[in-house]
C-alpha cells in the first residue's frame, strides 16, 4: 500500500475521532429558549432567552426604556433595557411595558442576556402581550 495515501487515511481518521472527542462532551444548543426570570444566570450572557413578568419600574433617556422586569411566579427581577432604536422600530412595543407597570399585567419578552456593571440584565428587542 503507498505510504502516502496510509498516511492521509490516519490523519482523517485521527481527525475524525478528535472532533467527536470534542463535540460529543459539548452540550447541545437548548430548543426552547424560554426561562423564567429567576432560571436566568450569568452563564446565559450573550444566549437569547424568552421570558415572562411584571414590570415594576420604567424610566426612559435618550429614547432607551429601561425597565425592571419582576418573575410572574415570585419576586425575582432582573434589569432590562430597550435601546432607542428597537423603541422606534416599533412604539407599540412600550406601551406594551407601561400597561404591565400600571395594570400588574404579564408581559413576554425576548432577547440577549448580559451581564452589565456586575449585574444581570436583558437587552429586550420583542416584547408581547400575555395572551
Amino acid at each position: 500500500m503507498n505510504f502516502k495515501v496510509l498516511g492521509l487515511f490516519g490523519i482523517i481518521f485521527l481527525t475524525a475521532i478528535l472532533t467527536y472527542r470534542f463535540t460529543a462532551d459539548t452540550p447541545a444548543p437548548p430548543t426552547n429558549t424560554f426561562v423564567e426570570v429567576s432560571e436566568i444566570t450569568p452563564a446565559m450572557s450573550g444566549l437569547t432567552r424568552e421570558t415572562r413578568g411584571v414590570v415594576t419600574e420604567l424610566t426612559e433617556a435618550k429614547g432607551h426604556v429601561f425597565f425592571t422586569l419582576k418573575d410572574a411566579l415570585n419576586d425575582k427581577k432582573i434589569r432590562a433595557v430597550m435601546f432607542a432604536k428597537t423603541n422606534a422600530d416599533d412604539p407599540n412595543r412600550k406601551q406594551i411595558l407601561l400597561h404591565s407597570r400600571e395594570n400588574n399585567s404579564v408581559v413576554h419578552l425576548r432577547g440577549e442576556v448580559d451581564v452589565y456593571k456586575g449585574e444581570l440584565e436583558i437587552k429586550t428587542w420583542q416584547v408581547y402581550k400575555n395572551d
